[in-house]
Parts: C-alpha cells; sequence; structure tokens
C-alpha cells in the first residue's frame, strides 16, 4: 500500500495519473457500516437471492445500489432475523458494486 501511495504522490508531481494496480479479491463480497446503514460491497455479482442472517435487532426499512439509486430490480424481504435481497441482473461496476441497506 505504501508503494502504491508513493507512486501516485510522484505520478501528481509529474503531472500525470498514476498506474491503476489490479487486486485480487479472494471473497465475494464485504460489509461496512455508518449510522443506520449497512452497505454490502460485491466483487462477485450474486446470481442468487442474497442471504443475511443476524438481523434480530434491526429492521430493513430500505435497499438501493448506491451508484445508481433509481435502479430496479431490486427488492429486500425480511422473516425474523434472516434479510433475503433480490439484486438487478447485472452489477453497475463489474469490480466493486455497493449496495445500501437502510436499518431502522
Amino acid at each position: 500500500v505504501r508503494r502504491m501511495e508513493a507512486e501516485k504522490m510522484k505520478a501528481a508531481e509529474a503531472g500525470r495519473k498514476p498506474r491503476q494496480h489490479p487486486v485480487e479479491m479472494d471473497y465475494e463480497w464485504l460489509a461496512t457500516g455508518h449510522e443506520g446503514k449497512l452497505y454490502l460491497h460485491f466483487f462477485q455479482w450474486p446470481t442468487e437471492p442474497f442471504v443475511l442472517n443476524g438481523f434480530d435487532n434491526d429492521k430493513v426499512i430500505g435497499v438501493t445500489v448506491v451508484a445508481d439509486p433509481e435502479r430496479e430490480g431490486i427488492s429486500v424481504t425480511q422473516e425474523g432475523g434472516t434479510v433475503s435481497i433480490r439484486l438487478p441482473e447485472q452489477p453497475v461496476d463489474p469490480h466493486n458494486t455497493v449496495v445500501c441497506l437502510a436499518l431502522e
């Protein structure tokens, strides 16, 4: 990471864009969160409904694709502590499409 940052700084000083480094992911998704929102980062787009457990204390009140909030074809159902998300056929970004769950 430090080498990448150093390359970016050198490129900026030289007035050119830094090289893009391919990153290999050993996982299909990861989650981050902030103030009542859960962000799901999909590195491999699911072809089946995406199921998450552990929502016993939280209610999902909305779901959007961050880069395209008006995107249709996305829905969520919640039964007890299990959330099932049906996603559109294609991701917005083939490398990292982020889906936001609004929680109550």
